[in-house]
């Protein structure tokens, strides 16, 4: 099956066919062989998925790189010094899962890795801020007060 052609420029402009098929847009006066292009958006797709096929780390490192500005010999090294658990409730990443990068929104520092639940639900919810709600909240479980007693 062939392509579909586009029908705009891309400054969104109408195209219109010309006799030998190819697509012209009036207002850019740009010519635009329609097969070419979407042959070549084709290959680039082919072209990349053979690339991730071949290295599988790449997008990932790219991404690591990307938001948090580290390698992924930077993420083993923390893996390592955390001994391959969560830096929170310390429990080992579930079977074919990460841990997630924990980071400060705020300054982009890597404070460590997490699992999902204690990187989006005991540290997302409460944001970078509210370090006195969980200094209060560590002082409540630490108490050993027990309604049973009254």
């Amino acid at each position: 099956m062939a392509p579909a052609r586009k029908t705009h420029c891309k400054n969104r402009h109408p195209y219109v066919v010309d006799q030998k098929g190819r697509q012209l847009c009036r207002q850019c006066k740009k010519k635009t062989d329609a097969m070419t292009y979407s042959a070549t958006a084709v290959q680039a797709r082919e072209r990349n998925r053979r690339y991730l096929l071949a290295h599988p780390d790449a997008e990932r490192a790219a991404r690591l790189k990307r938001l948090y500005g580290i390698t992924i010999a930077q993420f083993d090294a923390m893996m390592e010094r955390q001994g391959g658990v969560c830096a929170i409730c310390k429990k080992p990443p579930k079977a074919g899962k990460r841990l997630h990068v924990e980071h400060c929104h705020d300054s982009g520092r890597v404070r460590g890795l997490c699992c999902w639940v204690c990187n989006r639900h005991r540290l997302g919810r409460a944001r970078d801020i509210d370090v006195p709600l969980y200094a209060s909240i560590a002082l409540y479980l630490a108490n050993g007060f027990d309604g049973r007693s009254l």
